[in-house]
C-alpha cells in the first residue's frame, strides 16, 4: 500500500502494535476517551487484534481465578527485570 494511505489509516484508527500495547490499559479503563475509540475502531476492522485481545483477557481471567499467594522480594524483582527487558526488546 502506499505509504500516505497507510499514514492516513494510522491516524484514525492506531496500527497493530499501538493497538495491542494498549488491550492492557483498555482492560483496565486506563485510556482516555479518543484512544479508547482508537483502539476499538481498530479491533472492529482487525480480526488478528481481536484474536491478541481475547487470548490476553482469557489469560487474565485465568490468573484472576488462580489463589492469591505472596511473593518473596526477590522473586518480584527478579519478574520486574524480566518484564522490562521484555519491553525493551519490544520498543527496538
Amino acid at each position: 500500500m502506499k505509504a500516505w494511505f497507510i499514514r492516513i489509516v494510522s491516524s484514525f484508527m492506531g496500527t497493530c502494535r499501538e493497538t495491542s500495547d494498549a488491550c492492557t490499559d483498555l482492560a483496565e479503563g486506563a485510556l482516555s476517551d479518543a484512544e479508547r475509540a482508537r483502539v476499538r475502531r481498530h479491533l472492529r476492522l482487525c480480526p488478528g487484534c481481536r484474536a491478541y485481545r481475547a487470548q490476553m483477557e482469557a489469560g487474565l481471567k485465568a490468573l484472576h481465578e488462580l489463589p492469591q499467594q505472596e511473593l518473596a522480594e526477590t522473586e518480584k524483582d527478579e519478574l520486574m527485570r524480566r518484564f522490562r527487558e521484555r519491553q525493551e526488546r519490544r520498543v527496538r
